[in-house]
C-alpha cells in the first residue's frame, strides 16, 4: 500500500486529517493557478525534494480559481458577495478554460494523476464542466473525476458536499469529497484497500511536525513547505 500525496491550492484541505493521505498546500489560488504554470511547476518540484515521489501515489488538484477568473467580472469578497446574492452573474468563458487546459497538460507528466477541480458555487459550474470534460476526454487514464459526482440532475452542487456554514466558505467542498475520491480510485483499481484511508485527527502525519522543511496546519490537517 502506497500513501497518497495530493498537491494543489486550498482545495487540498478537504483531504486533511485522513490517515495515509498527505494534503500539500502549494499556495493561495490567486497565485497557484493555471495562469501561473511556472509557480505550480516549481511548487511540485519543490515538494518532491521532501517527498520521494515513487513512494506515493501523486495527484494534482488545481483549476477551481481559474473558473472564477474566467468569469471576467472581477474577484474579491465584495464581488463574490454580489455574485452569491444574484446581483451579478458569472459567464462561461470557454476560450479561457481551454487555455487553462492547455496549461495543465504541461503539468500532468509531473504527477501520476490529476483530480478534476470542484466548487461549491453553482455559477462556476459551466466553466469547470467545460474544463473537466477536456480533461476526462483527453486524459481518461490519468484523470480522477470527482467533479461529476458532486452535481445533481440540474448541474447544481449537491448539498451533501457543501460546507456547513456555506456563506462563510461557499467555494470549498467539505471533507465528504474524500469518500468519492476513494470510490473512484477503487473503481479504477488504483487502490485495493480503501479502509487504510480513514479519518484520523491524530494521523501519522504528526511525525512531520519536527521536520524543518514542512509546516503542519493544525486547523486543516494540511502541509506546506517552508523552504
Amino acid at each position: 500500500m502506497k500513501p497518497i500525496l495530493i498537491l494543489g491550492d486550498s482545495h487540498t484541505r478537504s483531504f486533511g486529517f485522513i490517515k495515509n493521505i498527505f494534503a500539500v498546500f502549494l499556495g493561495r489560488g490567486i497565485n497557484v493557478n493555471l495562469d501561473h504554470i511556472d509557480v505550480l511547476k516549481n511548487g511540485i518540484e519543490k515538494t518532491f525534494t521532501r517527498f520521494i515521489k515513487n513512494d506515493y501515489i501523486t495527484f494534482l488538484y488545481v483549476g477551481e480559481p481559474n473558473a472564477r477568473l474566467g468569469t471576467q467580472q472581477g474577484q474579491g469578497p465584495e464581488w463574490l458577495s454580489k455574485l452569491l446574492n444574484g446581483q451579478i452573474k458569472a459567464k462561461l468563458d470557454s476560450v479561457y478554460m481551454e487555455k487553462c487546459f492547455e496549461n495543465i497538460t504541461k503539468l500532468i507528466p509531473l504527477v501520476d494523476y490529476v483530480i478534476t477541480p470542484t466548487s461549491g458555487i453553482n455559477q462556476f459550474i459551466p466553466n469547470l464542466k467545460h474544463f473537466n470534460n477536456l480533461l476526462t476526454k483527453n486524459y481518461p487514464n490519468q484523470t480522477i473525476d470527482i467533479f461529476s459526482h458532486t452535481l445533481d440532475e440540474n448541474n447544481h452542487v449537491k448539498k451533501y458536499y457543501l460546507q456547513k456554514d456555506w456563506y462563510k466558505d461557499p467555494i470549498h467542498l467539505n471533507s465528504h469529497i474524500h469518500k468519492v475520491f476513494l470510490d473512484v480510485l477503487a473503481d479504477k483499481k488504483i487502490i485495493e484497500d480503501r479502509s487504510v484511508y480513514t479519518i484520523d485527527s491524530k494521523s501519522e502525519i504528526e511525525f512531520l511536525l519536527n521536520d524543518d522543511k514542512l509546516k503542519y496546519n493544525l486547523r486543516f490537517g494540511s502541509l506546506h513547505l517552508t523552504s
